[in-house]
């Protein structure tokens, strides 16, 4: 399965775009060199994550001075997202729909791949419990133990998404075949009917 186009804006609606390195803690500029905001954060005193565009965390050398481009967030995105499909395909066993899918594509975007591939969640959902979208309310918890109002927010809405119905797709109405007429003329109306031929011997 992959992300829908309404779950790619389910994940962007969650992570929101900005163009400068920020900490995914409390969204807070990291300073150069990596991030582009003179009066920023150094990034060695971030809280959380080093973090741009769609939720993209940033990996060892990467910077972005500049910042970056709706375009090259969107490029960062879909590499991004690629992982976290392969992860639900690959340990999600049981049969899911699409809305479930992108909703467990966005929860593992967010919480991590190792930790989505070892989660309780992930356990319930395999063995067909139908509780088991209620594991999505414990992963709302920051550094320290902390609970995060965001991220109780995402994990609603995320569960919301997982137990709702797919909505029915658009389809094209049975065409009717054309019939041919086969064997018979029809006579124009401005024109009388051919007279009809008599067998030979009729008057005979």
């Amino acid at each position: 399965m992959r992300l829908s186009p309404a779950g790619r804006s389910f994940v962007e609606g969650q992570e929101s775009f900005l163009p400068f390195v920020y900490d995914d803690h409390d969204d807070a500029p990291i300073a150069p060199p990596v991030g582009s905001f003179g009066g920023g954060r150094p990034a060695e005193q971030a809280i959380g994550y080093p973090t741009v565009g769609w939720g993209h965390k940033l990996r060892p050398g990467e910077q972005y001075p500049a910042g970056i481009t709706r375009e090259q967030g969107d490029m960062l995105f879909e590499r991004d997202m690629a992982p976290a499909e392969a992860a639900v395909n690959a340990h999600v066993q049981a049969p899911i729909s699409q809305n479930a899918f992108d909703a467990l594509c966005s929860f593992a975007f967010n919480c991590g791949l190792t930790a989505f591939a070892c989660s309780t969640l992930v356990r319930r959902i395999n063995a067909n419990d139908p509780d088991a979208s209620e594991e999505f309310g414990w992963w709302v918890h920051g550094r320290g133990g902390v609970v995060l109002p965001i991220l109780v927010a995402r994990r609603t809405e995320e569960r919301a998404l997982f137990l709702a119905p797919d909505a029915p797709r658009p389809h094209e109405a049975p065409r009717r075949p054309r019939r041919r007429a086969r064997g018979h003329r029809v006579p124009r109306p401005d024109r009388p009917a051919p007279a009809r031929r008599r067998d030979a011997g009729a008057d005979r």
